[in-house]
């Protein structure tokens, strides 16, 4: 799979969401999953300001992962590894109302819910 083009201000974009949100987050090595970090430490504390600053930067590409759980006010993902999985999961009544109320990302593979 190609590793898509770096796009800062999408990037800044999402970060700024996940602030308003008050999740957790740090950043994996572009176009991987990799942890840049230690990230472990942050389900107990948030990142800083400084630590953010070195981490996400305009000419930096940057993937992100959000921690789940308490750290992120009990934030639960379900990951649908098939393009239908999620509406098979919910049925398509229930998968029309989330579409509208949750957080729901796209994958190549399926969504996160």
């Amino acid at each position: 799979m190609a590793v898509p083009k770096f796009d800062w201000e999408a990037l800044r974009g999402f970060l700024q969401f996940y602030e308003k949100e008050r999740l957790r987050y740090f950043p994996l090595i572009w176009g991987q999953k990799k942890p840049v970090v230690k990230w472990e430490p942050l389900q107990n504390r948030a990142a800083t300001f400084a630590e953010l600053a070195e981490w996400f930067q305009e000419n930096k590409p940057t993937n992100v992962a959000i921690i789940c759980g308490a750290a992120s006010n009990g934030l639960v993902a379900l990951c649908f590894n098939a393009p239908n999985g999620a509406i098979e999961f919910y049925g398509q009544k229930l998968w029309d109302r989330l579409l509208g109320s949750t957080f729901i990302v796209k994958t190549p593979r399926g969504v996160h819910v």
